[in-house]
This record gives C-alpha cells, structure tokens and sequence, in this order.
C-alpha cells in the first residue's frame, strides 16, 4: 500500500530563531493581558467563595504564571521544532514514528 509522505521542510537555524523571536513578540502582550484577566479572575472567585488574603493572592500568580508560560510556549513551540527537524503534519500521518501517533488519534 503506497502512502503519500509530505516533504521536509528545512529550515535553517538562524532563520529559525527569527520567527521564533517574531512570534515570542507577537504574543507577549497576549500572554501578558490574558494573564493578568484570568489571574484576576481567580482572584476574585477564590476571594468570593473561600475568603483569605493568602489563598487567593497564590492561586492568582500561579493562573497568571501558567497562562502567561502557556500563551508564549504556544505560539514558539511549532518554530522551535521544524528548527530541530521535527514536522508536526509528518509526525501525525505516521512519518518516522509510524503509527504511534497516528493510531491513538484515530480512537480520539
């Protein structure tokens, strides 16, 4: 049975690093609103329903850390690794792990 393989994009190192700063710019100030709205938020309901300066003050830094890490390490991932040879189409039509992948998503 023939199976279709999508070519290799290569992509050079230093251009790599280029889209992965373009991208780490673009996204800083999404990361940095959409973690101060959502650390807010908890603040608030941690606030509300179990009171404490504390409990609350900690659960918000940690929203706003883990969105904040979550937002940037988004939108850098997918550069960082056709930067080290990784291609995530190839990866999901079986590639070089065939059928690792590709077998769980088909249960999905």
């Amino acid at each position: 049975m023939y199976q279709y393989t999508y070519p290799r994009m290569h992509v050079h190192t230093h251009t790599a690093q280029g889209l992965i700063a373009r991208a780490a710019k673009k996204q800083l100030a999404v990361a940095v609103w959409l973690g101060l709205i959502l650390g807010w938020t908890a603040w608030v309901r941690v606030w509300i329903f179990h009171g404490g300066y504390e409990n609350s003050m900690a659960i918000s830094i940690s929203c706003s850390i883990i969105v904040f890490s979550s937002v940037l390490l988004g939108s850098v991932l997918p550069y960082a690794m056709l930067a080290v040879g990784f291609d995530a189409v190839d990866l999901c039509v079986g590639g070089w792990v065939r059928g690792w992948v590709f077998v769980p998503m088909y249960f999905l």
